[in-house]
């Protein structure tokens, strides 16, 4: 009859559209879709690996900084003794000859026995009778003749970082804190 061969025709027709989506459409969804979980994942490695060899370089350029200012102390160091930096002029002529960059916030002299001697910069009402002999940063220096620290609040309670060198006999400290704005 004619009206099941039409309705067979259609079905098949039906049939045929199906088949023609399901085989050209479905595997471009596939490929699509791995397509992307593999560019999103090649991008997460690609600015992963970017930004740990950034880090990397920035703290590599921070640490030859903060040598510099270690070897910059040292020099100091060797150029004058406690005493005549005790002098508050020869120690601010010191803190202006080092500070041209504004690199450091304070320059601090002090003895064995972790007495601040003199001091140049803004918190001297904050350390003024301040003795350092139990702080960690006063063992090391003494220990190993220089130091760095980490960033710590201190008794200034303001967030900074100290770089510090000892003489040869550990008599006297030259210290100097770093702006940690900087960072």
């Amino acid at each position: 009859s004619m009206r099941s061969r039409e309705a067979y025709y259609a079905r098949q027709k039906y049939l045929f559209a199906l088949v023609f989506v399901a085989v050209s459409i479905v595997p471009l969804l596939f490929l699509n879709y791995n397509a992307s979980r593999f560019y999103q994942q090649s991008w997460i490695e690609k600015t992963s690996l970017e930004l740990s060899t950034l880090a990397g370089d920035r703290r590599a350029l921070i640490d030859r900084f903060l040598e510099a200012q270690e070897d910059q102390l040292a020099a100091f160091l060797s150029l004058y003794d406690p005493k005549t930096l005790s002098d508050g002029r020869r120690l601010a002529a010191l803190f202006n000859a080092m500070n041209r960059s504004g690199v450091i916030t304070d320059l601090g002299v002090i003895d064995r026995r972790g007495n601040h001697l003199a001091y140049q910069g803004p918190f001297a009402k904050e350390l003024a009778g301040k003795n350092y002999v139990a702080t960690e940063w006063f063992a090391e220096v003494m220990k190993n003749g220089r130091y760095v620290s980490d960033v710590f609040a201190g008794y200034r309670k303001v967030p900074h970082l100290i770089v510090a060198v000892a003489d040869p006999g550990r008599t006297w400290i030259l210290r100097a804190t770093i702006n940690s704005g900087l960072f």
